[in-house]
């Protein structure tokens, strides 16, 4: 073996395939890397999470140049022809059936070992494989892929299906693969369980998703790589890494024709509103207190349904460049991306702060994940409780019901497990169609400085 086995990895492209010029830059760059000892793979939540994939998939009557939905990401994949991909939880967003129909349809091998459902191992009649091994130029290589066990209870529509340990196998996986192999490389989209699965591994190299956050580091003796959703980042078995932040490569003019296409059918590029101050979307703005996006959320919210309190989860806002000058609607979509209904629920005022609750910091987390509308909270994360909580400037009422609106995700999850079906009085269409119109009507010209705050020192 004269050269060490170059990977090129990626994981959370999700909305990418919004954007014609990133995603064709993307597909140049990766097509130039291609030779006989590089393996092309990718650990889960490629399959387009993002405005174009939502869109699409509950807009019907609109003539694309791809099938809707996650299969949005099909040109891309057609294109690139990836070696190995393995399941993130967004790939099964649209249920266990619309997954393995991906598995059918896109030119990658699906490889993942600890995803079942009651009749055995997921996807298996579609082409699924726990491993797989390439013959390549730099020897025999061997892959496994393993996905968080978070996903049936973050992805609803996949709630039926079973996640064994992915330490354990990909402890097996890999131990099975350095018998009959040269190299063993892992995919793994289990974000913070990462390094728990490259520790156990008997692997050269994992690629690792689901986290976004960048990271390299190794792990009793393999490289672990995450490029965090951003770029991509060539590695090697000699344990020799770049990440690929900008990718300069001259646009496939295929792929940027297609995705413009698409963008253009769902109308996307619609202006909707004028900003004069812009409304940041870092991760740090979002996490770390009252931001403005969680304000015109939650207010759109409150707004579309007349309820006494808006509330938002941030773990349901999306970074990216902020909402500035002219605002379209696939601008505004990005903010949550997500196609799930508004919801109104009907809730005891200990059920409401217990939910609220759940998204202040604690000595698990720092980060504020609450926005609210027609509430205001003071939080003392020294005690994990409300020094306050008032709505529409009035106590909070431990034994009055409140009406709350807030997207259906958060209903039907564990997320903010006061909030249940029980609890829903009425359904409002879809969630970022509100927010759409809210912004249309000067909704993004909201401020900060009066919802959530810590107790006075």
């Amino acid at each position: 073996m004269a050269d060490p086995l170059t990977v090129i990895g990626y994981s959370d492209l999700e909305g990418i395939y919004d954007e014609p010029e990133s995603i064709a830059r993307l597909g140049s760059f990766l097509l130039s890397r291609r030779d006989d000892d590089t393996l092309l793979v990718g650990a889960g939540d490629n399959t387009a999470l993002g405005v174009a994939s939502t869109v699409s998939h509950n807009k019907q009557g609109v003539e694309l140049p791809t099938r809707p939905g996650r299969a949005i990401a099909a040109p891309f994949y057609r294109a690139v022809e990836p070696d190995v991909e393995t399941f993130g939880n967004h790939d099964l967003d649209h249920g266990p059936a619309s997954a393995r129909t991906l598995v059918r349809e896109l030119p990658t091998g699906w490889t993942c070992g600890n995803l079942h459902t009651d009749d055995g191992p997921f996807g298996a009649e579609a082409g699924v494989r726990p491993t797989r091994t390439f013959e390549t130029a730099a020897g025999r290589v061997g892959v496994f892929g393993v996905t968080t066990t978070q996903l049936p209870a973050i992805t609803p529509n996949a709630s039926s299906l079973r996640v064994t340990n992915p330490v354990d196998a990909a402890r097996t996986a890999a131990a099975d693969l350095r018998e009959r192999v040269d190299y063993v490389v892992g995919v793994s989209h289990c974000g913070r369980d990462d390094p728990a699965v490259a520790t156990a591994a008997d692997a050269d190299l994992v690629v690792g998703g689901h986290l976004h956050e960048r990271y390299a580091g190794t792990h009793d003796g393999t490289l672990l790589v995450r490029t965090g959703g951003t770029g991509v980042v060539e590695a090697t078995t000699d344990g020799e890494y770049t990440f690929h932040d900008s990718i300069g490569a001259a646009p496939d003019q295929a792929l940027l024709d297609t995705y413009t296409r698409v963008r253009e059918a769902l109308e996307l590029d619609t202006i909707v509103a004028q900003v004069d101050e812009p409304v940041v979307r870092d991760r740090e703005t979002l996490t770390a207190g009252e931001s403005r996006l969680g304000n015109f959320v939650a207010d759109a919210y409150r707004v579309a349904t007349d309820a006494d309190v808006g509330v938002m989860h941030a773990s349901s806002l999306r970074t990216g460049p902020p909402l500035a000058g002219d605002v379209s609607a696939g601008d505004v979509i990005a903010v949550s991306p997500f196609g799930n209904r508004l919801t109104t629920l009907s809730v005891s005022g200990t059920a409401l702060r217990k939910a609220l609750a759940v998204a202040c910091p604690s000595a698990e987390t720092e980060r504020w994940l609450l926005s609210v509308s027609g509430a205001s909270v003071v939080w003392d994360d020294t005690t994990d409780t409300f020094e306050a909580v008032r709505i529409d400037g009035d106590p909070l009422a431990a034994d009055r019901e409140y009406t709350v609106a807030i997207q259906e995700y958060f209903v039907v999850t564990e997320t903010m497990p006061t909030l249940t079906g029980e609890d829903v009085r009425s359904y409002h269409g879809l969630q970022y169609d509100h927010l759409v119109a809210h912004a249309a009507n000067g909704g993004l010209a909201v401020g900060t400085g009066d919802r959530i705050a810590r107790p006075e020192q």
